[in-house]
């Protein structure tokens, strides 16, 4: 399709609320990433085989992470990269990216929202009761 009616898809970049020895990271990540890195972390839950772990990992670092605040002990800066993210504990790497799905404002977890045959979840309908409340 051309012509000069044209959808750009939006792109939402904001900061992730972590917690505890985190608290003080401050992560800008893109909160409007692909569907893709959404489907790659259901896949992988509960894996612990490095091969599909890594990929997965280093995925969400290329596409999801913009930047932070983040410095090795000896104060040197840790670039926001997917070589970066692997240089974090992994505590602090869960923590990412469980706050990022919890912030993904248009991915709702399996089942939350209207379903592909039309209808919605209970979940979905008692939120929308709060927000019109």
């Amino acid at each position: 399709m051309s012509g000069e009616n044209v959808f750009r898809l939006p792109e939402h970049i904001g900061d992730l609320a972590l917690s505890g020895p985190w608290a003080d990271a401050q992560v800008r990540v893109r909160l409007t990433a692909p569907l893709a890195v959404y489907f790659r972390f259901v896949d992988v839950v509960g894996s612990d085989d490095v091969a599909v772990l890594r990929p997965a990992f280093r995925e969400w670092a290329e596409l999801v992470l913009v930047d932070w605040n983040i410095c090795a002990p000896d104060g040197e800066p840790i670039p926001a990269t997917a070589d970066g993210f692997e240089q974090l504990p992994l505590a602090g790497a869960i923590q990412m990216i469980t706050a990022w799905l919890r912030q993904v404002p248009e991915v709702d977890l399996p089942l939350a929202s209207a379903s592909l045959a039309g209808g919605t979840s209970a979940g979905s309908r008692a939120r929308r009761r709060r927000a019109s409340s």
